[in-house]
């Protein structure tokens, strides 16, 4: 079971929905308010492209 984190822009306000992927399904988990700043954005950016392809 994985976790996947899908980054979300709600309007103004900047949430990571979080999810799991369970028998090619999607459940929600839960959605928690989550802002990196600087290079941590650039980090989180990356690696949900990367997760994309994955």
């Amino acid at each position: 079971m994985r976790k996947v984190l899908i980054y979300l822009i709600l309007g103004k306000s900047k949430k990571y929905l979080s999810i799991i992927r369970l028998k090619g399904k999607l459940y929600k988990v839960d959605i928690q308010p989550f802002i990196p700043a600087g290079k941590e954005l650039e980090a989180w950016k990356s690696a949900l492209e990367k997760g994309k392809g994955a």
